[in-house]
């Protein structure tokens, strides 16, 4: 039995980061929650990705947006799907643009549409092509307007044509004439006929005549 179950929270608050580094995993898979409220955020940065895969779901999502904000990037590689759907939306909105994008694509595609409409602008601006690939048709469909417009145009045109297509009108007048023209011609030919009916007059002007010529040869 791991030493952990018979330190109190004040114990718990109290070991240094040097001790909290050279915790095992069955130590941190002994933490109940109110213990790993206890940790300190200089604590909580002190955890390695080892050790963070080795704390339950329950005990993931007790940890405050201060103890999430205080991970390393590579903490946050630690966590598994599951535990990354354990978390609440303002968890994963409390993460910076770096840590954001540090997270692996199966971390990305493991987000529940909640969280994903819950990210900030600044954390959909930081995802990476390869990250917004990894996005599914619900994710994807779950954007808000102002995260639409904060889809940097690599990312846009890293979307796969099968997520791009769940996009609704809402979304894609949002899109920015410079995201517009970043389209692929595999995006803009992918729109369906209620996709393209829904158009504003200002959204249809951004497109290139080249893009148009796609459209119609479709």
């Amino acid at each position: 039995m791991s030493l952990i179950t018979s330190l109190s929270t004040s114990q718990i608050a109290a070991l240094t980061t040097t001790t909290i580094s050279a915790l095992g995993t069955a130590d941190w898979a002994a933490f109940d929650t109110a213990q790993i409220q206890a940790l300190t955020t200089a604590q909580v940065g002190a955890i390695s990705s080892t050790a963070i895969s080795a704390i339950g779901t329950a005990q993931i999502a007790a940890m405050t947006t201060s103890d999430f904000a205080a991970l390393t990037t590579t903490g946050l590689h630690g966590l598994s799907s599951t535990q990354i759907g354990a978390l609440g939306t303002d968890q994963v909105a409390s993460l910076s643009s770096n840590q954001f994008a540090s997270l692996a694509t199966a971390q990305v595609a493991a987000l529940s549409t909640d969280q994903v409409a819950g990210l900030t602008t600044t954390e959909v601006h930081a995802l990476t092509t390869n990250q917004t690939a990894a996005l599914g048709t619900a994710q994807v469909a779950s954007l808000t307007t102002d995260q639409v417009a904060a889809i940097s145009t690599a990312d846009l045109r890293a979307i796969t044509t099968s997520a791009f297509t769940s996009l609704g009108s809402d979304q894609l007048n949002a899109l920015g004439t410079s995201q517009i023209l970043a389209l692929t011609s595999q995006e803009i030919t992918a729109l369906t006929t209620t996709q393209l009916s829904t158009l504003g007059t200002t959204t249809l002007d951004s497109f290139a005549t080249s893009q148009i010529a796609s459209l119609t040869s479709a």
